[in-house]
């Protein structure tokens, strides 16, 4: 806006003034970086030219779409929405409980497949893969917390003088885990000075001062 203008601003509430609208094919082939044997596959790259621009119109209070093109150059189906991964998943929330059960058990990816199908559920094979590698990972990182608490208590009752403070981040999550054992507090309470020199400068070509 030019100094001095007297245009009425737009209200904060009407965010943003515009926006471009296009088809999921709409972006133009790219040539792939890969060098492997299978190549990234551009399948939904057709430059497609349906795309429309959604404008707020200040003056009549009403959003305005302009400069709308409104064919496709590919077929637009059911079932070519259907095999898109926003489309795709488990919608159900009594068989995702039943999947999560097979997965507690170990059933085979297979078998999960099969009965997702069998429960009408529109899933590919990848997405039965992602559902088991979420669930790993889920898994081992609960596994990994719990090894680390038990770790931090073992370290706690090994020695009354053995001291660990646990620092969680601002979203509620553990941030850092410090451990002093009891040879280090001693060690400190009689060379501090030495101690904090060698820490503050980062050094190791001492080991005499190797306390830990």
């Amino acid at each position: 806006m030019k100094e001095n203008d007297d245009s009425l601003l737009l209200p904060e509430a009407f965010d943003p003034y515009q926006r471009t609208y296009i088809c999921t094919h709409g972006w133009k082939k790219r040539k792939s970086r890969s060098e492997g044997s299978r190549p990234k596959q551009h399948i939904r790259l057709t430059n497609c030219p349906f795309r429309f621009v959604v404008q707020w119109n200040l003056s009549r209070g009403k959003l305005q779409v302009k400069l709308g093109c409104f064919t496709h150059n590919h077929p637009v189906s059911a079932a070519a929405y259907a095999t898109y991964p926003i489309s795709r998943g488990v919608g159900n929330p009594l068989v995702e409980a039943r999947v999560e059960g097979m997965l507690t058990v170990g059933a085979k990816r297979a078998r999960i497949y099969d009965y997702l199908l069998e429960h009408d559920q529109n899933v590919i094979q990848v997405d039965v893969d992602n559902i088991v590698r979420e669930h790993k990972s889920s898994v081992s990182s609960v596994d990994d917390n719990e090894a680390t608490a038990r770790e931090v208590a073992t370290f706690a009752a090994a020695d009354p003088e053995n001291v660990a403070s646990i620092a969680d981040t601002d979203a509620g999550k553990t941030g850092v885990i410090s451990l002093a054992s009891a040879h280090m507090r001693r060690v400190y309470g009689r060379f501090s000075e030495v101690l904090l020199v060698d820490c503050s400068h980062k050094t190791n070509r001492y080991v005499d001062l190797s306390l830990y």
